[in-house]
């Protein structure tokens, strides 16, 4: 640890002399496209809504202010928070048309659990699920979509005092931000092609409605599809999306937005590889040692096109739909309040039909078939207060505020193997599927009765909260202070059994201290102390008797960080721009529920003291004139150890101890042919991973891009992802339940702006 820690002193004193010294070189910022004009209506925006940030404006990989930090629009430097924010022109250089391949080089401390899903790792502890416009989204149903997303913000830490009921994991949270309505008429088409016939096309729309002397509407209108094949015979893609926004000012103070979309997928990407099982370590059928883990390694008959069934036999047909409404009323000079409704439902239709685990020999595979039916509906509420007070020498911003959130759950769904008339085994050495005909072709209502699970909950969360921000020495020193109190309830319904069971209702409180020091006015240097709570999970210990379960209730567990960082956000000259940020954080998860000695020699549920997280990390980035062109480049590093409660020798499920990446890019913008044209590449490395009973190893990603203008409205882009063309194994849940990274895929971009 001591060794580990000294070579990340010596690397963060590097990494910051570097930084610190091109703050000094006589280079400068690129100069801004955005308009004197533009540049007054945005002041104007800003001032009437301080609950809102676009990155409309923005140029080059950096983003600047963020809603992530407190709800209220502000500076990267005002906040003391880790928060990484990934730009729209990030986006669009990697042609990304999944969350996971933004989050793979615009910042630091996240990486992937799963290939599906919202579902990553930050810092060491699992984030499964996402927000979007703050708003939390159902995990596991495969709602990742990028057609109308302007911006991704990873706050980094407990987020529950700034997020209310929507975070409650200790890493953090990702907030994808939807594009907001201009005041400039915009069109953009964009037409992407790759291999295995994916064709996906997204279309943006945006611009003034209407305009009056005190009044003004704005829309957008985004229509997306995908379509693609797949390489094992039990996958495709098949997404459709039609959303918007409108916008409307009544005069100088007050305006109403809504969202809406509506986004439809009936592919199916799932756990489809399997694991080589003769030389792991298995034991019990494919449950390595808990003392010697083995190192993950496809089969050899886990090839691109393997496949546990055919595409007939397995299916998503998943329907996600919402809609938003946000009132922003300025009531005096110095003050302003908002309100924000949300209504979503997910509709999630599935056959999960899978391997599930290797036998010893190695090629037979044990199946399941898992129909499932979700429906989830859910109702989200916020007010919020801001107030300024300005004094000779001080300036102190207040908040206070309420959200409730709503939920309404149904499930249906069966389990199905080979033990109680599931589909028979599959020898993967040379598949045969035909007695998955007579299987699925048998009447089979719900799928496995009696095994038929059909239960039901509601659940609601009820907080407020009150922070203050007070600025001092001409906003030289800002101290932050906040707290939150939670008041959840629930209940749920057996419907096989019709046993009703409420839950817990207990207040809880959390808090989010810090303290921001501006050095200069473009550079500052933080310290956070942030803690979020969740409930005792269901059921009690058994510590008192082997297996009587009459224990002590499960204790809450907390959620803890401890923050120290460095931010700058410099234009040295007119060339060059830096800005970034250094963090050095301590988190932890208490009250973990794991195996351990009861007394006796007998092994139960207990709770253990905590799972633990620490480490350094950072993102610096730069925009540079070079030449008859710009650079701009976005650079990330994390350093970190961890390990877990029932043995501090063990590090975390799906923490990686080490992560670096770097995305470059120059723009030709001299006149002629050349102008706009583009070469960039995106690299990132991580170390191995313990994840589900292995450790998944190490590996290298690497992709490159160019852009060329065909003309003043049409480029064309060509993305070349993977180069090392390597199945890259990220997750694992049995021996035969795995996913990978695709092999090398090259995207074509078409894309038309007008």
């Amino acid at each position: 640890m001591n060794i580990v820690k000294s070579a990340l002193g010596r690397r963060l004193l590097l990494v910051n002399a570097v930084f610190l010294a091109a703050c000094t070189v006589g280079f400068s910022q690129t100069t801004s496209e955005v308009t004197a004009s533009d540049k007054a209506k945005e002041a104007e925006v800003l001032k009437l809504n301080p609950f809102s940030v676009s990155g409309q404006k923005e140029v080059g990989y950096g983003s600047s202010r963020t809603m992530s930090g407190n709800r209220q629009n502000k500076s990267l430097l005002e906040l003391p928070t880790a928060i990484g924010l990934i730009s729209k022109e990030v986006i669009e250089d990697l042609a990304a048309v999944d969350v996971h391949e933004i989050l793979r080089f615009g910042v630091s401390g996240v990486t992937q659990n799963q290939t599906i899903g919202d579902d990553v790792n930050i810092r060491g502890f699992r984030t499964n699920g996402s927000l979007r416009n703050g708003i939390p989204q159902k995990s596991g149903t495969h709602v990742n979509t990028l057609y109308d997303i302007e911006r991704a913000e990873v706050i980094k830490g407990p987020a529950s005092m700034v997020l209310g009921g929507a975070s409650t994991a200790v890493g953090g949270a990702v907030n994808y931000v939807s594009i907001k309505p201009t005041a400039v008429k915009s069109n953009t088409v964009g037409l992407t092609i790759s291999d295995l016939g994916l064709s996906r096309i997204a279309i943006n729309t945006m611009g003034p409605l209407y305009e009056a002397s005190d009044f003004k509407a704005l829309y957008r209108v985004t229509l997306g599809a995908l379509t693609a094949g797949r390489d094992k015979i039990c996958e495709d893609e098949k997404e459709k999306f039609a959303g918007g926004a409108l916008a409307l000012y009544f005069g100088p103070n007050t305006s109403v937005d809504f969202t809406a979309y509506v986004f439809q997928n009936d592919g199916y990407k799932y756990w489809n590889d399997f694991l080589d099982v003769s030389n792991n370590g298995v034991i019990n059928n494919w449950t390595p040692s808990t003392t010697a883990l083995g190192i993950a390694k496809l089969n050899q008959y886990s090839t691109k096109s393997a496949s546990p069934f055919r595409r007939k036999n397995t299916g998503f047909h998943n329907t996600n739909s919402m809609l938003e409404l946000t009132l922003l009323t300025k009531l005096t000079n110095n003050s302003n309040i908002r309100l924000y409704a949300n209504q979503s439902n997910i509709l999630d239709i599935d056959q999960y039909s899978r391997g599930i685990t290797m036998q010893q020999n190695n090629y037979m595979m044990n199946r399941q078939d898992i129909p499932e039916r979700d429906n989830y509906k859910t109702w989200y509420y916020q007010l919020d207060y801001i107030h300024k007070l300005e004094l000779t020498h001080l300036t102190i911003d207040s908040m206070i505020g309420a959200d409730a959130g709503f939920n309404k759950n149904a499930s249906e769904s069966s389990v199905n193997d080979v033990t109680n008339g599931g589909p028979a085994a599959l020898d993967m050495r040379a598949p045969d599927y035909s007695s998955d005909d007579a299987y699925f072709a048998k009447a089979m209502p719900g799928r496995g009765l009696p095994n038929l699970s059909n239960s039901g909950s509601r659940s609601q969360t009820v907080t407020k909260y009150f922070q203050e921000n007070i600025s001092l020495f001409k906003e030289r020193v800002l101290l932050v202070g906040g707290l939150r109190w939670f008041s959840p309830s629930s209940r749920s319904t057996n419907y096989v059994t019709n046993v009703v069971t409420s839950g817990t209702e207990v207040e809880t409180k959390v808090h989010k201290y810090g303290i921001v020091v501006k050095l200069q006015p473009w550079l500052s240097v933080y310290y956070t102390d942030a803690q979020n709570m969740q409930l005792a999970a269901a059921g009690r210990t058994d510590k008192y008797k082997a297996n009587d379960q009459l224990g002590d209730l499960f204790s809450n567990q907390a959620g803890i960080n401890k923050e120290f960082g460095l931010k700058a956000d410099y234009r040295v000259s007119n060339n060059l721009k830096v800005y970034g940020s250094v963090a050095q954080f301590t988190m932890s998860l208490t009250n973990v529920r794991t195996f351990g000695d009861l007394g006796n020699g007998v092994e139960g549920i207990i709770q253990s003291a905590k799972d633990n997280s620490t480490g350094w990390e950072g993102d610096i980035g730069m925009s540079a004139k070079l030449g008859d062109g710009r650079v701009d480049l976005v650079a990330t590093y994390f350093d970190g150890d961890s390990y877990i409660a029932a043995n501090r020798a063990v590090q975390a499920q799906g923490f990686v101890g080490r992560k670096d990446s770097i995305m470059a890019k120059y723009t030709i913008l001299s006149s002629g042919a050349l102008n706009g044209a583009m070469l960039g590449v995106a690299y990132e490395t991580q170390t191995g991973k313990r994840n589900g009973n292995f450790y998944m190893p190490a590996y290298d990603f690497c992709n490159i891009f160019a852009r060329y203008n065909l003309s003043k409205k049409l480029s064309l882009q060509v993305n070349l992802n993977n180069l090392g063309n390597e199945r890259i194994i990220i997750a694992q849940a049995a021996s035969a339940l795995v996913q990978t990274l695709d092999p090398m895929r090259t995207r074509i971009t078409l894309t038309y702006k007008f």
